[in-house]
């Protein structure tokens, strides 16, 4: 891909950076600038076919921040279906920051990502967004970075007050290292893992599985779709017949914490179009039976971010020093994998203890091709950290996990080789 960059200016008095190809492309008037992406002769391969979109809103009293604007864009996102998967602070040369959001999106057989970096600039709202299919996000997401640094306006409106009642809760740790930046910890409660089927048992599966489903009882399996009144699998029950029984792909989630004995497991089988769903209760529900669910394949890390709970969060470092990995020794750690009041350790940083005294939910991600496994700690209001406990080698450490690089690692095992883009 050529990285030449050519500006493009629109009607009120905003101008953005993108390469040669896209400023040539068909104009759609939404707001103040919408450039589709639809350039012809296309001067990538066809797989990449992003769009992006730079709009200009005027302020208001409730939207007059940045931690506001980042707050009611999360939930917009969520109210139109996005699963939001993170939200951080965005700095740019210009020494302006926003935030940039990463959402997932549905659409047809494929996952979309939804990139979208807001800011204010000249006293206005400036919101870019890129969508892309989710096997293009490192190609898309160096235009977006370049667009984002290249914002230049010539508009410098006064802006209205904020309106205190209007602001965002602050989060506390942050708040207490002297940053005023939004809670980010309700956004993961407002989006559960949703099943579009019935609970069913593990013999009711199993008949599926086979195709045998003369001896179940099929009113569950006739709610789920998956068989028809007389008895006969439907269009999507021999869809989830062929990925249950001969997945090309299976991946596990399983997931204990600290308030619940419970170990709740996810089982996604993804077949070359299909993939089959069981996914037990999510992650701190109670215990119960097994969902299934046929989706498209190239929608799985979909289902695996709404049940894992991937969210925004702001990530906490553990170290003073500015190293990312912590060692630990491996009796500290293993006493509180067992037991949530374990003390740190005495010299823990301020970062540390934070995180220490959270609940902790201990997610154990294996399966893919080639055969991996992840272990990550998520908590409710310190972030997510992956963790390394090799036995063998006496091996202790957590590292902060961004969520955007935790959104990778599930787009992996989803089953999209990113290293293509």
């Amino acid at each position: 891909m050529s990285s030449t960059l050519h500006r493009l200016s629109g009607r009120d008095g905003i101008s953005v950076a993108f390469p040669a190809s896209l400023r040539d492309a068909p104009e759609l008037a939404v707001d103040d600038v919408c450039l589709a992406a639809l350039a012809e002769p296309w001067p990538w391969p066809e797989w990449f076919r992003p769009r992006f979109l730079v709009e200009v809103s005027p302020l208001a009293p409730d939207r007059a921040t940045v931690p506001q604007l980042g707050t009611h864009l999360i939930a917009e996102q969520i109210a139109r279906g996005a699963h939001v998967a993170a939200s951080d602070l965005w700095p740019v040369s210009s020494g302006e920051d926003g935030r940039r959001i990463i959402s997932l999106v549905p659409v047809m057989d494929d996952t979309i990502v939804r990139l979208q970096y807001v800011s204010i600039r000249g006293g206005r709202e400036v919101l870019i967004t890129a969508e892309h299919s989710a096997a293009n996000q490192k190609l898309s997401e160096a235009i977006f970075r370049d667009a984002v640094g290249s914002i230049h306006v010539t508009f410098d409106d006064a802006p209205p007050e904020p309106d205190a009642s209007a602001m965002p809760a602050l989060d506390p740790f942050a708040s207490e290292g002297g940053s005023d930046f939004e809670d980010l910890s309700g956004v993961r409660g407002a989006q559960p893992y949703r099943s579009s089927g019935p609970p069913l048992s593990e013999e009711q599966i199993d008949a599926v599985r086979r195709g045998k489903l003369r001896r179940v009882e099929r009113d569950a399996l006739e709610a789920a779709r998956l068989v028809d009144p007389r008895g006969r699998l439907t269009e999507t029950g021999a869809a989830a017949r062929r990925a249950l029984d001969s997945p090309a792909r299976t991946v596990t989630a399983e997931v204990v914490g600290d308030e619940s004995a419970h170990v709740s497991r996810l089982e996604v089988l993804q077949g070359a179009k299909a993939t089959a769903v069981l996914a037990g209760p999510p992650p701190g529900s109670r215990a119960g039976e097994r969902t299934l669910d046929v989706i498209a394949s190239r929608t799985s890390p979909i289902a695996l971010a709404r049940w894992l709970g991937l969210a925004p969060a702001w990530t906490v470092a553990l170290r003073d020093d500015g190293e990312w990995t912590l060692p630990l020794d491996p009796a500290v750690l293993d006493a509180r994998l067992t037991q949530a009041a374990a003390p740190p350790p005495p010299d823990a940083s301020r970062g540390l203890r934070w995180m220490w005294e959270q609940p902790w939910q201990i997610a154990t991600i294996s399966g893919g091709t080639p055969a991996r496994r992840l272990r990550v700690i998520t908590t409710p209001r310190a972030g997510y950290f992956r963790l390394e406990r090799d036995h063998a080698s006496g091996r202790a450490a957590l590292s902060p996990l961004p969520p955007e690089y935790y959104l990778r690692e599930l787009l992996w095992f989803g089953g999209f080789d990113l290293s293509r883009s």
